[in-house]
């Protein structure tokens, strides 16, 4: 997706130290999160919070994803667009109380249900990758996408 084509309703995202991993990684066709080195557990991208220093650290995960809710938003009901935008919210396979709001993307809305595999996807907009899913046609199997790899 061009910087052009973006919705005009979409806000660049603010890249900030603990920030710019989540934003940046899908240049590599990553999702990327913190993850605290004590605990093993993920934190959410949009938690506010010092989490500089050793303690944490940017990590990939598997991408793989579970449908948590969502809604469909016709932003013009008058225009061509045939399909509503899918506002999600998604829970990571790593961790199923983390839960990140998202767009869906390559879908019928009337065929998801809750508790659909979703795996992520990425739109550019100029050194931003936005993080969006797409359902799964095959099952993910809880725990083999990295939930206990050792941290760095």
């Amino acid at each position: 997706m061009s910087a052009a084509s973006l919705n005009p309703i979409q806000m660049r995202p603010l890249l900030t130290s603990s920030s710019r991993h989540y934003w940046t990684a899908g240049s590599r066709n990553e999702l990327c999160l913190l993850r605290d080195r004590q605990t093993g557990r993920w934190i959410h991208p949009f938690a506010e919070g010092d989490y500089a220093g050793a303690r944490y650290a940017a990590q990939a995960v598997s991408g793989h994803a579970r449908l948590f809710t969502f809604t469909r938003s016709y932003l013009n009901p008058a225009s061509e667009q045939s399909q509503p935008l899918v506002i999600a919210l998604v829970t990571l396979v790593e961790q199923d109380d983390l839960r990140i709001p998202t767009k869906l993307v390559n879908c019928n809305p009337s065929e998801l249900f809750i508790g659909i595999d979703l795996c992520v996807r990425f739109e550019q907009s100029g050194d931003i990758f936005l993080p969006v899913f797409e359902p799964l046609f095959e099952p993910v199997v809880s725990g083999q996408a990295g939930m206990f790899d050792p941290l760095p």
